[in-house]
């Protein structure tokens, strides 16, 4: 028989709301039992492994009182392990965790023999409160629910004292007490924490902590529509979180503006057209990165037939000071970091070989791109009325549209081929951008590029390596290699980027000579 899992959601009505953990990669989730079941099979919404809930009211002993060794033979509600609990002399219950799975268990004591029978809907109000350290105003209290046995933390009240907290899992009010200290502040970020079964095709799990009660909860670094990641923590709040590593204190470095910019102090961001020759080296770029190929992500998003090519029809230079700030002192900071550690592999983006024969390309000439952090320029695409919204607000991942890529984790997906960019720009179907489309040339700053042509890439490691271990910086996917199509770049910090130029184009026919 199945039973619900929820991560926050309400379930349907049934038997109390439970917190297990999965037995494959230890997430904690909420689970029901159906009305009147003595047991069900809940699958982890991380992993899929399907764990055994056992309703508490049916929970079996082996033996039928205390043993010689005054020991009680009880089984987990949770996963039906067998153990041997020591009841305290004088209690009349008794609260275990179980070794296998860390449910905790109540129980109450028999008096003379007897099956001990479980504690499950217990009137009192009193809730078990763990903190660490000395008093705190206002702070968050670790509570175990007095009903369920559930876990969540509860906001005191300020100089401490007592209050009252209504239990997230089954809503059971609890009194709390404070003996010590808060729980520390929450954090806005993932971090990485262990794969998930044998990370072949599985999502990153990571940890991150609750913004509204900071409870600290494992979780799929599953991308939704926008590039960020969501969970539900067992509070009820939603959350939203993008995956970088934690940012080292920033070192006083003085800015420099490009010098073919008209912006050379921080203001307010301006769009400039682009001069002919510009133009011209932005078409010669979008034909030599071209590759008569379609991706499997293009037919999904209903690209069938020939390949086309494009004509550009104007070209725009994105001046946003505050956002150049930020690109400009972590991509300083980024070298000397590498410089530190003896540098890193260059690599080589296809859009630097753009030049007429013999000749180098103008865009790539003035731009002064630092190879030894592996910086390009690199397209990424999406619709024309979106353009100015991404270039005002720092590339934030959610406003990256919703093609983001998956395959090597939830993160920004860049190409070095107008074809494979393409795939992922749409046109406006209405307004003065009708039947256009839009590639925004970006610099990227890579860093140390974790490599990889596996088929199918194993995301943990690849997170691992830039959120947990901080060995690279991003990634580079070598699906030309394994699958004969493209090479996609990917970083997970939107600092990492800087869209400088806004390409609107028209898809033609490869005859086309207009």
């Amino acid at each position: 028989m199945g039973c619900s899992a929820s991560n926050g959601v309400a379930p349907p009505a049934g038997g109390p709301l439970t917190m297990i953990s999965c037995g494959g990669c230890g997430q904690s989730m909420q689970a029901q039992l159906p009305p009147g079941a003595a047991q069900c099979q809940v699958g982890c919404p991380s992993c899929g492994r399907l764990n055994t809930l056992n309703n508490p009211l049916h929970q079996p002993a082996a033996d039928s009182g205390l043993g010689a060794d005054g020991t009680l033979q009880v089984s987990c509600g949770s996963c039906s392990t067998a153990m041997k609990v020591r009841p305290t002399p004088g209690h009349s219950s008794l609260q275990f965790t179980c070794p296998t799975c860390n449910a905790t268990n109540r129980l109450s004591i028999p008096s003379k023999g007897g099956v001990p029978t479980p504690s499950s809907t217990s009137a009192s109000t009193s809730a078990s409160t763990s903190m660490s350290g000395g008093a705190s105003a206002g702070g968050l209290a670790s509570v175990t629910c007095s009903a369920c046995s559930g876990a969540f933390n509860a906001r005191l009240p300020p100089g401490g004292g007592r209050c009252r907290a209504a239990c997230p899992h089954c809503g059971q009010d609890n009194e709390v007490g404070a003996s010590s200290a808060a729980l520390p502040p929450s954090s806005s970020a993932g971090s990485a924490g262990t794969a998930a079964g044998d990370g072949t095709d599985q999502p990153a799990v990571v940890t991150v902590q609750c913004g509204a009660c900071a409870q600290t909860v494992r979780v799929q670094a599953t991308a939704v529509p926008g590039g960020r990641c969501r969970f539900t923590c067992p509070c009820g709040q939603v959350n939203e979180f993008s995956i970088m590593g934690p940012k080292a204190e920033m070192r006083e470095i003085e800015v420099q503006f490009p010098g073919y910019w008209q912006t050379q102090a921080d203001g307010d961001p301006l769009f400039k057209d682009e001069k002919q020759s510009i133009t011209i080296a932005m078409q010669r770029m979008l034909d030599k990165t071209w590759k008569d190929q379609r991706t499997r992500d293009a037919r999904l998003h209903g690209r069938t037939g020939g390949m086309e090519k494009f004509k550009v029809v104007n070209v725009r230079r994105n001046e946003n000071p505050k956002s150049w700030i930020s690109y400009f002192k972590l991509r300083a900071q980024l070298a000397e970091k590498l410089e530190s550690r003896g540098g890193c592999k260059q690599w080589t983006a296809k859009t630097a070989a753009t030049g007429l024969d013999g000749e180098s390309c103008p865009v790539h000439d003035r731009a002064g791109l630092m190879n030894e952090v592996n910086e390009f320029y690199l397209f990424h695409g999406t619709k024309p009325s979106a353009v100015h919204a991404i270039c005002k607000d720092d590339f934030a991942l959610n406003l990256t549209g919703t093609n983001a890529g998956t395959l090597y984790g939830p993160g920004l997906y860049f190409a070095e081929a107008s074809s494979k960019a393409d795939e992922y720009a749409s046109d406006d179907k209405e307004g003065i951008f009708e039947g256009l489309y839009a590639l925004i040339l970006c610099r990227v700053m890579c860093g140390n590029m974790h490599y990889t042509d596996a088929v199918r890439p194993n995301v943990q490691t690849l997170m691992d390596s830039i959120v947990k271990n901080r060995t690279h910086q991003s990634v580079l996917g070598d699906r030309e290699k394994c699958r004969g199509t493209y090479r996609e770049f990917i970083v997970f910090d939107p600092d990492q980027v800087y869209p400088e130029y806004i390409i609107i184009y028209r898809r033609v026919s490869p005859d086309d000579d207009e």
